[in-house]
């Protein structure tokens, strides 16, 4: 009898939500077309990840991956893809500043042990 075919599942995309997604649309005419996107970083930290957000000025990198949300591409090195899928790219405005800010599923919540009372 032969196997059913195994299909893989798309991986979950990064969502950049509208207000990311306009504030950005904001500097990219502000610079006349100089951003291409956002360019998302992860490295490893003491408790889990550190996130970095930049201005995506050129094409792909050697190792990266594009994936597009609300019109907005995002480029990610392949390796960290796996850990930053399903994330949100937000843009939030408070009292205290505003800024783009990521909120990340795979993130595990708790203290990691090393006292530092992170998330």
């Amino acid at each position: 009898m032969p196997e059913a075919a195994q299909t893989e599942t798309e991986p979950r995309p990064i969502e950049i939500t509208d207000a990311a997604a306009d504030r950005l649309r904001e500097e990219m005419v502000s610079t006349e077309g100089d951003i291409l996107g956002l360019r998302l970083l992860v490295q490893p930290a003491d408790c889990g990840l550190r996130y970095g957000l930049s201005f995506a000025r050129d094409g792909a990198q050697d190792r990266e991956t594009v994936v597009s949300s609300n019109d907005i591409d995002v480029y990610v090195d392949e390796d960290a893809l796996p850990f930053v899928e399903g994330a949100t790219v937000d843009f939030q405005q408070t009292m205290l500043g505003q800024g783009f800010a990521i909120e990340n599923p795979n993130e595990m919540d708790g203290d990691c042990g090393s006292g530092c009372g992170c998330r």
